[in-house]
Formats: structure tokens, sequence, C-alpha cells
């Protein structure tokens, strides 16, 4: 790899480094991420319908004659990057420790195209013209950026005008990173990869993928983000740009995800006294087995936290309102603590819960969402009190 060139974007707090690299070596470094990407739900992976394919064989035609394309763009997290050294040593030394947390932003069909061509000048059995299009030059731009919400808030605000990506694919752009920072800062969580088995065995695990919407929902302070409908999708990228401007964001997310994970262990092991087939809600671990609830969780202290959908505040203003937010749940979660059956049983009120969504609607997950969103957003009202804490209340109110 040969760097060309190293930017600093103040704003975004990334680097853009502009490299050269053989098609090998590009190849090889982008193997897993670009396996892993065309299997993420709603990824853009490669193009499979009969005109794109005529064009992407044009490309690579074209590749095979020594036609020279836009730089690809990878992303990739460095917590030691503070300055130009640091990120030249990062780069060239350690590509075998970040190959496997490298986002893919900008270049699926090129590299499938690099690819295709490969296969073609085996299948020709031209091993010469094989090696030398391995060993040509192709430029590649990496951002570094010191945490996931830095590169995604490049990503959505420089990048969003030539992407036709909508909300969704530009987060699970960068989800083997999110996942994986996730991982690391959060005490007590496990994600459950796509392709493990999904049953929850003990508290705090959940989906991964169930985890990104969460962190979308959690940023576009909405129970409900529908991405298929691109009026709403443009107002809920704006939300999530002007949420992730917030460089505290992630810290946020993160100690709404460690709140999440507390509450879910303190319940978890409760056995409800009554096994009804119809009740949805019978022992603790359900609660947080389902998404509609997770999703109520953090968007309730999201829009608690942020404000509504659009409006603004200063940063000194979200700080104080996450510490009430953390002192509203250890006060709760003190009372928990030592819990026995009884207990529990009157403070999850599970009866009450199962009543109130036993509504008939063809939008249930809607109507769901929404429903844990305002129950969970109960908390927050001023003469909302733990004194004797019980979630009838919060049920009840939704």
């Amino acid at each position: 790899m040969n760097i060309i060139s190293k930017l600093y974007d103040n704003r975004s707090g990334c680097y853009s480094v502009m490299t050269e690299m053989t098609i090998q070596n590009y190849l090889e470094l982008v193997d897993n991420v670009y396996r892993e990407q065309g299997n993420i739900s709603g990824q853009r992976a490669a193009i499979r319908t009969k005109s794109g394919k005529k064009i992407r064989d044009r490309m690579v035609d074209d590749i095979i004659k020594g036609a020279v394309l836009p730089p690809l763009v990878l992303g990739v997290i460095s917590k030691q990057s503070e300055n130009d050294a640091q990120v030249t040593n990062f780069l060239m030394k350690s590509s075998k420790e970040y190959k496997n947390m490298l986002s893919l932003i900008d270049g699926m069909q090129r590299t499938t195209a690099f690819k295709e061509a490969v296969q073609k000048l085996k299948e020709i059995g031209d091993n010469q013209k094989l090696k030398d299009f391995f060993e040509r030059k192709i430029r590649v731009e990496f951002w570094v950026a010191k945490n996931t919400n830095n590169l995604l808030y490049r990503m959505l605000v420089l990048n969003t005008g030539q992407m036709p990506w909508n909300l969704r694919r530009q987060v699970e752009i960068i989800y083997s990173s999110l996942i994986n920072d996730i991982s690391e800062n959060i005490p007590g969580i496990e994600l459950i990869k796509q392709d493990e088995n999904s049953k929850r065995s003990r508290a705090g695990q959940f989906p991964a993928d169930k985890v990104i919407e969460m962190f979308l929902c959690f940023a576009a302070r909405s129970e409900n983000i529908d991405t298929k409908d691109s009026v709403t999708d443009e107002f809920a990228r704006l939300d999530v740009i002007e949420a992730s401007s917030f460089f505290e964001f992630n810290k946020f997310f993160y100690e709404t995800l460690e709140l999440l994970v507390k509450f879910d262990q303190l319940i978890f092991s409760y056995k409800g006294s009554t096994k009804h087939d119809k009740e949805k809600f019978r022992d603790g671990k359900d609660l947080f087995t389902s998404q509609p609830a997770r999703i109520g969780f953090v968007t309730s202290i999201s829009k608690y936290v942020f404000g509504l959908p659009g409006s603004k505040q200063n940063d000194s203003v979200y700080e104080d309102r996450m510490l009430v937010v953390k002192k509203k749940y250890q006060q709760l979660f003190e009372y928990l603590d030592a819990p026995n059956i009884n207990l529990l049983d009157e403070f999850l009120e599970f009866d009450t819960l199962n009543e109130k969504l036993d509504v008939v609607t063809s939008k249930i997950g809607d109507f769901e969402r929404k429903f844990f969103t305002n129950a969970f957003g109960t908390i927050f009202h001023n003469d909302f009190s733990f004194d004797e804490p019980t979630l009838a209340v919060c049920w009840r109110a939704a």
C-alpha cells in the first residue's frame, strides 16, 4: 500500500487517506467484509438484474482492458488515530487486525467486477494476464475514524447526495464496526449473529440485526422508521444526522443499552404464576425478548433526552437529561436488586400488559412499538415515582 495523501476532517473527526494498492492486495483486504455485506438484510449486494449484469459485464471487460475506475471507499475504526503518524502506522502495519472491521462504503459493484474479471482470466487460462491484472494499481480511500459515530456522521452528511440507498442501508454499511463497538463497550451484552441460534438463553442476549434497528430508532427518535417511504426516510435521515452530530451520541446509546441489559438481568429468571398460551408475556425473559418492547425502551429514552424529532437543544441539556434517565432507572434497579417472586409479579403486572395488548389491528407491530414507547416514556413524567414500583402505571398510561 502506498499512501498518496491525508486530510483531516475537523468536523467529523475523521481522516481521509488516499492510497494506492494492487488489485490483489485490495481483494484480500476486503474479502471478509465483501461476503458479510452481501449477506446483511437490506444491504445493496452485487446487482443480479439482467440490465445490471449487462452493465457490469461491460465494466469487467473494461477493467481487463486496463480501465481506471474511481477510488473505492473503505471505512475503518481506529482508537489510535490522533495524528498523521498514528494513522499512517495503523494503515501500513495493522491490516491483519483491521481487515475484519472494515466497512465497504462505496464500491460493492466495482469489487464484484474485479472478482468476475479474475474469474474470467482464470477461465481463459492466461496466467501472465492474470498476474499482470493482480499487480495493477488502484486507488482506495480510507475513512479512518475513532468511533462509529464519527464514521456514520461523515457518511451521512458527505455521501448522502451520492448514495441512492435508504437510511437503513447507510447504517448497516457500518454494521460490523458498530456491532464490535457495542460488544466491547457494554458489559453483559451478547449479540447473536444471523447465522447463530437466535433463541435467548440468558439475559443480555439480543439479535445483532435487531440492535442495529434499535440504534436507528434511537437516533431518529422514532419507534417506527419506514425506510420504504422516501419522504419519511429523508426526515429520519435528518434526525439521525442531527443526533450523530452530537459526538457523545454513541455513548448515550451505549448507556441506554446498559440500562436495558441491567433491567433484563433483574427480571429474566422470573417465572410467571400462570401459563396461558394466549398470553404473550408470562415470564420475565419475555419482556425484552419482544423487539417492540426493546424499541420502545430505547426510543422513550431518546425522545426524553433529545426531544421530539426535529428539535434541537444545547449539548449540556442532553447531558443533564441523560443523568436524569440514569438516576430514574438506578432507583428502579436498587428496588429490584434482591427480588422475590411476589415482588416481581406485582412489579411486572403482565396481566395488565397482556390485556392492554389484546387488540385487533392489521399493524400489531406498529401498535406495540408505539405502546411500549409511550409506556416507558411515562417513567420520565414529573409525577411518576418508584416509591412503590409497578409497571402497571406505565401499561395503563400507554
